[in-house]
């Protein structure tokens, strides 16, 4: 989905979008590649954005969950299904 934002005069950018999925489809290793490349061309976009719209000030909040290492076993995934 593309979304085009129009922003005139603004004075700061909040960059906190990513792709993401749940955990069975973040921690199985099939979309690996497809995460980090969405994940790199928003920020790419942001960026750009920000800088032919020349705001000065710009955030960036690394949206990523955080899942504590216990949650992070096939073991523990397997439990939730």
């Amino acid at each position: 989905m593309n979304k085009r934002v129009l922003v005139c005069g603004a004075g700061e950018l909040y960059q906190s979008a990513a792709d993401m999925g749940g955990a069975g489809y973040v921690f199985t290793g099939e979309h690996d590649a497809a995460i980090m490349r969405n994940s790199a061309l928003i920020n790419l976009n942001v960026v750009q954005f920000r800088t032919a719209r020349r705001v000065p000030k710009f955030f960036y909040s690394s949206p990523a969950r955080i899942y504590p290492a216990q949650n992070q076993t096939v073991r523990r995934l397997l439990m939730k299904l």
